[in-house]
């Protein structure tokens, strides 16, 4: 038996950082609650599987009012046990230097929360952390990954990107999950629409969400979680940065300004003697809003099991994408993110433009087709949009998509 202790600091600090408690009605302690985000992270890092016995077992321990971590194995691990244990506190201290730090600064400038929307401190758990394939940089985590599922990847943007990631050649979900390490500019749970959302508190340039405040914590927690590539010395895993404000935030910390543009690839220093590739996204959220909702609620609105037609074949606003459009852009950012993942030092480019040829063959019309109807029936199946499924399954729709001459949006399944 091999076994390591990994000292997290006292139990008020541990509980901030572990927002516990993440749902009051679960009746969860404080020690299962760690142990509840570090079972994801083990079996999302590879070395436990659902319906198996575990390969490493995670166990807390409360003494004298401070928590400490037990990771064991029955197996010769000691060299991932080590890492776990170099990385989680890294980890565990950038969050708390952003809560003790940046959290005072907000709530005093009437900031934190300006619309009573009941925000929490979030970090990222349960993700990988040592065997991630990819970064994912996005804007700030949906409060009900917190409170109602417990699981950062429960929801349907996540969700939607690994579909994507599937159709271009990784393997299962649970591969999928593995190029889902994200950094949020901001740690802040919040609802779905705080992003957007306008108020006289909030910033005019960024929202709500002051993503602008938190540089600092963006910065430890890249290049923390921006591992150099095992198989290409010299490179960093890629990063994807989905979102407007999330782009331009990370360009600015990152990139000297240069704003990182959608399907358009970069490569820079971001850890010190390292070269990175990077590239913008849509956010994917964008493609639900467009294919389903309206500006009035009752033509259409995100869940409702039913695409909305004018929305999906044009953009619903001067400037804006299509449906189609956006998962045309979704699904080459993916291709590339996966096929970077492979290798980090092939050059960037080539790699976007094998991937723009890829989904503009005639030949991937039906399966693009079908994605598009097929997600554009994201139906939420209760009332607190806690859980959701899609209405028509990607099979079902390539076949109306195939009777229809792959007419995407001309008709609705």
């Amino acid at each position: 038996m091999i076994k390591i202790k990994i000292e997290l600091g006292g139990s008020d600090r541990v509980a901030i950082l572990f927002s516990f408690p993440n749902n009051k009605s679960l009746g969860w302690s404080l020690e299962e609650t760690v142990v509840h985000w570090i079972n994801q992270t083990l079996t999302r890092d590879g070395y436990n599987a659902a319906g198996l016995p575990p390969v490493i077992v995670a166990e807390v321990e409360i003494s004298g009012g401070n928590v400490t971590l037990v990771l064991s194995s029955e197996v010769d691990l000691a060299h991932v046990l080590t890492r776990y244990q170099a990385i989680i506190p890294k980890f565990l201290e950038i969050g708390w230097k952003a809560y003790s730090t940046v959290v005072p600064i907000l709530k005093k400038e009437g900031r934190w929360d300006p619309r009573g929307k009941g925000w929490r401190f979030f970090l990222p758990l349960g993700l990988p952390m040592l065997n991630q394939k990819t970064l994912q940089f996005f804007h700030y985590p949906p409060i009900k990954m917190l409170q109602a599922m417990q699981d950062y990847l429960d929801d349907p943007v996540p969700h939607r990107l690994e579909n994507l990631l599937m159709v271009n050649g990784v393997s299962d979900r649970a591969d999928a999950q593995t190029y889902e390490t994200i950094v949020d500019g901001a740690p802040i749970a919040a609802p779905d629409d705080e992003g957007s959302a306008k108020c006289s508190k909030c910033d005019p340039e960024w929202g709500c969400i002051p993503i602008q405040f938190f540089m600092e914590y963006q910065k430890g927690m890249v290049e923390l979680l921006l591992h150099e590539s095992a198989n290409c010395p010299g490179y960093t895993l890629p990063i994807v940065v989905y979102g407007s404000h999330p782009r331009k935030i990370f360009s600015e910390q990152f990139l000297g300004g240069d704003m990182v543009k959608v399907n358009v690839p970069v490569c820079a220093e971001i850890v010190p003697g390292l070269k990175t590739w990077i590239i913008g996204a849509n956010h994917p959220y964008n493609f639900y809003w467009t294919a389903q909702a309206d500006s009035d609620p009752e033509k259409g609105s995100v869940g409702d099991g039913e695409m909305n037609l004018a929305h999906c074949a044009s953009p619903p606003s001067e400037g804006g994408k299509s449906a189609v459009d956006l998962m045309q852009g979704d699904l080459i950012t993916t291709r590339w993110q996966k096929d970077m993942a492979g290798n980090p030092s092939m050059d960037g480019n080539m790699v976007l433009r094998a991937a723009q040829a890829h989904w503009t063959n005639p030949e991937n019309d039906n399966m693009r087709c079908a994605l598009t109807q097929s997600q554009a029936t994201l139906l939420y199946t209760n009332k607190e949009q806690t859980t959701f499924t899609f209405r028509v399954g990607v099979e079902d729709a390539a076949k109306a998509c195939s009777d229809n001459e792959n007419k995407t949006c001309s008709f609705k399944v």
